[in-house]
């Protein structure tokens, strides 16, 4: 009966243990007006967090300017009881009425659940936002309410206040059907309106609309931090927003701040239907590149470039001028990759488009290169408008051949033969000619170096005589006489009389 009893009391409080842990979620005022913070609080008693709790949902309605996370320990009656708390700064995305969405969390009893809240979120009115303490504002402006179909225009964002400003973000702008590019670095200076110093900071995009209809700009959402003065209050400095540093720089404190601009609606108009490519711009010029000094013939290329340049409009958009060139049998065309460059200008936008073509020709004659056009839309005065580039006649002459044939009367070819000149030393045969007189040539006047070194290192003396004999020695003869032994004059001797009579 005893263990009935106590297997029956764990049963009934059993539940209180396991359902004693809660999460709960509240915020600190409700309504809320565009423009301002509101903090949204998130509590967790009697459980140990696994993880933060899921905020994603939270983020298609409103921006977290910042979170933090407080532990609370108590003990009551001798009971203990933990609290972990999130505060998160909020900041709505648009008015009506918004309901927070559930938000979710891991603990060691399980995944807990908040409940949902409905807010309601409301503008400011004219009186309001004069009076508000932190004196800073935020406003959009466009360039062109009014553009056309594929006409850029820019946006501009500027945050303005009397205050120091840190830490500013902004979210990447997009837009339904339209380009939308960062145009440039934020620039920030400083500007005096009736005698007072006001911090200003742009952010500009460029803006291309793809559609001929209406055009929505949703608001753009800025955070940060700025400066304000501390008012003197019997707060403790042992609450929340507790600042240390704020005391070191002395009655200064960082305050965080979230700002949209107003949702902006643009009419874009339709193009024009008799400009076929649509460039709308506020002004499109020709130049052609062209060099007088190429040589004009057969197979020898010649280079001809165009620029397009063009305000109002972007390099990518402008058109390319290979199209527009006749085809010509008499003429092989080969397109270079263009060059785009882009540049700003007194805040205008100037685009430059380059296009080389390398033209060869196949025939000699009269050759003419067609006049180039392009059409384009005056955005300025609204009417079409035509950029020309006059044709060219060329004169190109017959290709140089590899063989030329000296002139000769052509009454005197019938006395005498064609002479033909062979001027190409690209010939192998003429090497070799050339090469075989060259050895010959060598041979030639090494022997005689050997021939006058011989008679040289003999005996008797060159003379004009032996030279010449040498030269040209005496025809043979066969002649008893030629072999007789003479006698020299010193020694001649009588023979004895062998026979006497």
């Amino acid at each position: 009966m005893v263990i009935f009893i106590r297997a029956l009391s764990i049963f009934f409080l059993l539940p209180l243990f396991v359902f004693s842990a809660e999460f709960t979620a509240s915020v600190n005022h409700n309504p809320v007006y565009l423009g301002e913070n509101f903090t949204l609080n998130l509590s967790l008693k009697d459980a140990t967090a696994k993880a933060h709790p899921s905020v994603d949902d939270l983020l298609a309605s409103f921006s977290i300017t910042s979170q933090h996370q407080f532990f609370n320990t108590s003990v009551v009656n001798s009971k203990v009881t933990s609290t972990v708390t999130w505060k998160l700064s909020l900041f709505p995305h648009r008015e009506g009425t918004v309901i927070l969405p559930p938000i979710s969390v891991k603990t060691s009893e399980g995944v807990l659940v908040t409940e949902p809240i409905t807010l309601e979120i409301k503008k400011k009115s004219p009186s309001q936002n004069q009076n508000d303490e932190n004196d800073i504002l935020l406003k959009g402006e466009v360039s062109n309410a009014k553009p056309y179909k594929n006409e850029p225009f820019t946006y501009t964002v500027k945050l303005i206040s009397k205050n120091e400003l840190a830490n500013i973000q902004t979210k990447k702008l997009q837009i339904d059907d339209a380009i939308v590019e960062a145009h440039g670095e934020a620039k920030v200076y400083r500007k005096i309106v009736d005698g007072i110093n006001f911090n200003v900071i742009e952010f500009e995009y460029l803006i291309t609309p793809l559609k001929a209809e209406s055009l929505k700009i949703p608001p753009t959402f800025v955070q940060g931090l700025t400066s304000a003065k501390r008012k003197a209050s019997s707060r403790s400095h042992f609450d929340d927003d507790f600042d240390l540093l704020s005391m070191m720089r002395g009655f200064d404190t960082l305050k965080p701040f979230a700002l949209s601009t107003e949702e902006l609606n643009i009419d874009v108009q339709a193009p024009v239907s008799n400009v076929t490519p649509w460039l709308p711009a506020k002004s499109v010029a020709l130049e052609e590149i062209w060099d007088d000094a190429q040589t004009l013939q057969v197979g020898e290329p010649l280079t001809r470039g165009f620029k397009i340049l063009a305000t109002g409009i972007k390099s990518s958009q402008l058109p390319s001028l290979e199209s527009v060139q006749e085809k010509n049998s008499n003429l092989k065309i080969y397109a270079d990759k263009p060059e785009l460059n882009d540049r700003e200008k007194n805040r205008i936008l100037e685009s430059e488009r380059k296009e080389l073509y390398t033209l060869i020709p196949q025939k000699p004659g009269i050759l003419e290169l067609p006049e180039i056009s392009l059409a384009w839309w005056d955005v300025v005065k609204n009417e079409k408008m035509v950029a020309k580039i006059p044709a060219r006649t060329l004169n190109i002459l017959p290709a140089v051949e590899t063989t030329q044939t000296s002139m000769i009367n052509p009454q005197e070819q019938t006395e005498s033969p064609i002479l033909e000149i062979v001027t190409t030393n690209n010939d192998p045969l003429f090497f070799a000619v050339i090469a075989a007189l060259s050895t010959l040539l060598a041979a030639a006047f090494l022997a005689i170096i050997i021939l006058f070194r011989k008679l040289k290192n003999s005996k008797n003396p060159i003379t004009k005589k032996a030279l010449t004999q040498a030269l040209n020695p005496p025809k043979m003869t066969l002649s008893y006489e030629k072999y007789k032994r003479p006698l020299k004059k010193d020694k001649q001797e009588k023979l004895p009389d062998l026979n006497p009579t």
